[in-house]
């Protein structure tokens, strides 16, 4: 699971700004150019993997470098606003409930009921086949019924 920052400006980006953006980054940041649409300003997404080492303090340093030399605003669509330097602490803690939360719901994955089991397909099936049987039944009891 990513976690990303929105780099963006009025002025657009161009192949220049990108490839600088991608020295900047580092292993661990990914870099992607985004073309607004319309009146939608165009600027960089920076992302990092959530269970990364060190991946909160990469994307922050990467996102804020950049933001500074080439006149970037920095949006976090996590934290649903602008950020600054000021906030790398919010957006690391944000980045660790967003690994917590992913790591949670690949632990209960793992827990749960193979789907590919031979009981759960019979237990599908007579699931499916019962919904179908009542629905057959309503609509005979309406017809009888008009």
């Amino acid at each position: 699971m990513r976690y990303e920052l929105f780099l963006r400006r009025e002025a657009g980006v161009d192949d220049e700004l990108v490839a600088a953006a991608r020295d900047k980054a580092g292993e661990l940041v990914r870099v992607e150019r985004f073309e607004g649409e319309g009146e939608a300003p165009s600027g960089l997404d920076l992302g990092v993997e959530v269970d990364a080492r060190g991946a909160s303090e990469a994307l922050c340093e990467a996102a804020f470098a950049l933001a500074e030399a080439h006149g970037l605003t920095v949006f976090d669509p996590q934290l649903g606003r602008t950020v600054s330097r000021d906030d790398g602490e919010a957006i690391g803690e944000q980045i660790a409930r967003t690994n917590a939360f992913a790591a949670a719901g690949l632990a209960s994955l793992d827990a749960s009921p193979r789907v590919g089991s031979r009981a759960a397909a019979k237990g599908w099936l007579i699931l499916a086949a019962t919904i179908v049987g009542l629905i057959v039944v309503v609509r005979l009891l309406r017809c009888a019924a008009v």
